[in-house]
């Protein structure tokens, strides 16, 4: 079960990263984003990609906070009104997925 957390953590840090890489140069475009909103995206990425190999332990507990955080961005641009960024509704429901197979994925038992 380690080896699947540690899996998990790996791809979403590299799929967060390549996002926000894709954003900042331009070539991917979901809507509007600000550069801020981008470079958290490489950040987080990173970081997930780099707590499995240097912080062992501390692979569930990123995995549900990074995940958490996918699933926080989802919710939030789906509530009108709040403005941090704009894009599709499908965007938006991808993030809620997966941040929640995250989680669960966090949750399983050893």
């Amino acid at each position: 079960m380690k080896e699947l957390k540690k899996t998990a953590l790996i791809v979403l840090g590299a799929i967060i990263a390549v996002m926000g890489l894709l954003e900042i140069t331009g070539i991917l475009n979901l809507g509007t984003e600000p550069a801020w909103h981008a470079w958290l995206k490489v950040l987080i990425g990173a970081a997930a990609i780099i707590v499995p190999f240097t912080y062992k332990k501390q692979i569930n507990t990123a995995l549900y906070v990074i995940s958490g955080l996918l699933v926080i961005m989802g919710i939030l641009a789906l509530i009108p009104g709040i403005d941090l960024a704009t894009e599709p509704l499908w965007h938006s429901i991808t993030k809620i997925v997966v941040g929640g197979i995250g989680i669960l994925i966090a949750r399983k038992k050893k």
